[in-house]
């Protein structure tokens, strides 16, 4: 309900807004193993669909591409880092099972 609540805001502040669930522990495409095919994991086709997405903010009228920020914001310990983490394809981002391991803002650049 929460969540319902907050995308109708900021939607309804024009604030372009991609929910998003970090499901099987943010696991990346690169730690995937040989005998799962990537088009086979959730978890892959979710960080390909994001990134997909997060494109098409991306794309100008002229079809070039202009710069965008992203904010990533939850509930602590729901997978922030973790998603991050899968965007990348590395581990740029500390996780941990206890709340508090990221604590302060941080900027990754995605490409």
């Amino acid at each position: 309900e929460n969540i319902l609540k907050w995308l109708e805001y900021l939607r309804v502040e024009g604030i372009p807004v991609v929910p998003f669930c970090a499901a099987g522990g943010g696991k990346s495409a690169a730690q995937e193993t040989s005998s799962t095919k990537s088009h086979e994991d959730p978890t892959h086709r979710c960080v390909h669909n994001l990134f997909e997405t997060l494109r098409q903010f991306q794309r100008t009228e002229a079809g070039g591409r202009k710069r965008i920020t992203v904010g990533i914001v939850g509930f602590p310990n729901v997978g922030k880092s973790s998603i991050i983490n899968a965007l990348k394809r590395e581990r740029v981002v500390g996780v941990g099972n206890t709340p508090g391991v990221t604590t302060s803002a941080q900027e990754i650049h995605l490409q």
